[in-house]
């Protein structure tokens, strides 16, 4: 048995498989239609965020 995120499981009834095209794109295969699949990839468990932000950010106090 695979562990993984708590999430992982319920992703895995309905990802057939998920490619990688480029650094910054990947194309996922749904075993059938899913229409929440997109809101599920941005919240809750599920929530796709870049372990390195873009371009760095500095905090600064305005006088």
């Amino acid at each position: 048995m695979k562990r993984g995120l708590a999430a992982s499981g319920r992703l895995r009834t309905f990802i057939d498989s998920v490619t990688k095209v480029d650094d910054r794109t990947v194309v996922f295969k749904l075993k059938k239609p899913y229409p929440a699949f997109l809101n599920l990839l941005t919240t809750g468990a599920c929530l796709m965020v870049s372990p390195t932000p873009t371009r760095p950010v500095h905090w600064t106090a305005k006088r």
